[in-house]
């Protein structure tokens, strides 16, 4: 195992130099970025972060589009122990207002035309900026050394700020490769890299297997379905409701053959759409997780895996139910919300992250069946929950 994120980065891409890492679709153009290309950058970016200034425990915030810029700004801040600090694109002032009032970073990185009275590199001035910049190596990373602080919350809240460390992804990383075993595929990318679940199984595990990752220009179905048959994507890792706007037969018949992969989490499949796509001859792999684990906690695999199950828990975590409340421990789980004692204190028990969701166990497959504060007790103290 690794030492820290960007150890492992450099071990992959020296180790397959020529093979494409990041196919970055704009426009009629493709840009294929090989593992080699993206290492160079990676650390000729490093070397741009020293001109500006930004070291290591420094902050920045990356707001943009699913790019290769994106990638490079992220993987680098982390090799050299700046902490990343991602937002939806989709964010609105003021709730970016409230994180750069919190985290106070020294720069932005963005693909969106804002000015917010910081320090701002646009993605399209990335190359430019870098490309005679000599590389600058990764620093000494400590694996409990922070890497980046994650936001789950919307506008109408304080935000919450997820704490996560080098080791908390080396961990959820060796957790998940070591039951889900894959070959070299090629990933088109749909969820933002915003997103806990797109960085590690739709990010970092694709790079782990050497496989390639395409970033569209376009999200809309049927353009999604022609891209996935024309560039022979084979997987893709996304949301239920990104499966049910496929879900049209005018739509889903051009997906072809070599598209075979489908990996969910986010949200609950229902059994219904997951038997839909099993009917066509696709692997639908259903996992479940959170941004305070890292993503995955439990998962089904290629050849072991239920209908209407979140799969078995991954290697390296423990999981008990406590009234059916769903509690993790682990090396995968954050240890402190950023500058929220409190919140910190009211989610752990004895070591144990309470999530808030509750489950069963079959056998030892994990179903999921609401969240403890939408639970429903009737007159009569039934438990009902909403989902049913």
């Amino acid at each position: 195992m690794h030492e820290n994120i960007a150890s492992l980065i450099k071990h992959i891409c020296i180790k397959i130099k020529k093979r494409i890492a990041i196919r970055n679709k704009q426009g009629y153009r493709t840009r294929d970025i090989t593992y080699a290309k993206l290492y160079d950058e990676i650390t000729k970016t490093s070397r741009l972060f020293e001109k500006l200034r930004i070291k290591k425990s420094d902050k920045i915030l990356i707001l943009g589009k699913n790019c290769v810029e994106w990638v490079i700004i992220f993987l680098s801040a982390i090799s050299q122990g700046i902490i990343a600090v991602p937002l939806d694109m989709n964010s609105d002032i003021a709730f970016i207002q409230k994180i750069i009032a919190q985290t106070k970073p020294k720069a932005i990185f963005t693909s969106k035309k804002i000015k917010l009275g910081i320090k701002t590199i646009y993605f399209d001035e990335l190359e430019p900026k870098i490309q005679d910049l000599t590389p600058k190596e990764t620093q000494t990373i400590n694996p409990e050394g922070i890497a980046e602080i994650l936001y789950t919350s919307g506008t109408t809240d304080i935000p919450k700020g997820v704490v996560l460390t080098n080791e908390n992804f080396l961990a959820s990383i060796d957790s998940l490769t070591r039951v889900v075993k894959l070959p070299c595929l090629k990933f088109i990318s749909v969820l933002p890299l915003s997103h806990i679940l797109e960085q590690v199984v739709g990010l970092l595990t694709p790079l782990y297997y050497g496989s390639s990752i395409l970033y569209p220009a376009t999200f809309r179905p049927m353009k999604l379905t022609e891209i996935i048959r024309n560039k022979n994507i084979n997987a893709m890792v996304c949301v239920p409701a990104i499966l049910e706007s496929l879900e049209q037969p005018d739509i889903n018949k051009n997906l072809g053959y070599q598209f075979f992969l489908i990996g969910i989490g986010g949200a609950k499949l229902d059994t219904t759409l997951e038997k839909y796509w099993k009917r066509r001859c696709k692997l639908v792999v259903q996992g479940y997780g959170l941004t305070e684990t890292t993503a995955l906690v439990t998962t089904n695999t290629l050849f072991r895996k239920k209908t209407g199950s979140v799969g078995r828990k991954l290697p390296g975590v423990e999981i008990k139910l406590d009234d059916n409340e769903i509690l993790v421990k682990g090396k995968n789980v954050f240890r402190t919300y950023y500058k929220d004692k409190e919140k910190t204190k009211q989610v752990f028990t004895n070591n144990w992250f309470r999530t808030g969701d509750l489950g069963r166990f079959k056998g030892q497959y994990l179903h999921i069946e609401g969240r403890k504060k939408d639970l429903i007790v009737t007159k009569a103290g039934e438990n009902v929950y909403p989902y049913d």
